[in-house]
């Protein structure tokens, strides 16, 4: 008879992980009718709380994402609304600053859908990677990284929370383990963090350096515009 541990691991990563949580009972009747040994009935074991520390990550960093987005492009949860931060956009040195606005609003909102969802991960996670690189080369140039002074912290935070769940996948309580995608691991992290560099740099190539941004300025209109 094989050993009661080893059946478990077989049976425990060979199904769908959200059995773990919602069909404990189902998945110790399985075991017990094919070992005849009664296995450990705890509530949570450790592939459990990888899923949920997965699902805590994204919906962190998704929504905080999507809610920023929403800012620029809508006005939202008091935001600056889009023309405000185009005009911002332009004096950072990004003229048309409503179109790059736009774009910067659109990849927020849309990538912070993404990861709460856990859908395209590691698409999401290089527009994140993207977004937040050309923020933290603008916005908070010469800032230092600490928020309290302006710096990109909070840029850093969320690239990096994004970036690992492109290494690591969103977790099998998410869109793509629902329809069997595996878009993870180290060549899908890599991926995405080149993808992000790339897509970061190239629109950085656009980014007019002008002294109106010295001391640069995260307020147009007597509103907080916040990359």
């Amino acid at each position: 008879m094989r050993n009661v541990h080893s059946v478990y691991m077989h049976y425990a990563w060979s199904e769908p992980s959200v059995c773990h949580i919602f069909t404990r009972e189902c998945e110790r009747k399985s075991i017990l009718h094919n070992t005849g040994r009664r296995i450990d009935k705890r509530p949570f074991r450790r592939g459990d709380l990888w899923i949920l520390g997965f699902l805590l990550l994204r919906l962190a960093v998704g929504p905080t994402l999507a809610a920023h987005g929403t800012q620029k492009l809508f006005g939202w949860f008091d935001g600056p609304g889009l023309s405000t931060t185009g005009q911002f956009f332009t004096v950072l040195g990004f003229p048309p600053g409503r179109r790059h606005a736009l774009m910067a609003g659109l990849g927020e909102m849309i990538s912070g859908v993404l990861l709460a969802a856990g859908l395209a991960t590691p698409a999401a996670a290089a527009v994140v990677v993207s977004v937040m690189l050309v923020a933290a080369v603008t916005a908070h140039n010469g800032k230092g990284f600490f928020a309290q002074k302006g710096g990109y912290e909070y840029e850093f935070v969320l690239a990096v929370g994004a970036l690992t769940l492109a290494f690591t996948g969103p977790g099998s309580l998410s869109i793509d383990a629902l329809v069997g995608f595996s878009w993870s691991g180290i060549s899908w992290g890599i991926a995405a963090l080149l993808a992000g560099l790339v897509g970061g740099g190239t629109a950085l190539l656009e980014w007019r350096k002008t002294p109106a941004q010295q001391p640069a300025t995260d307020h147009v209109g007597g509103k907080l515009v916040s990359r």
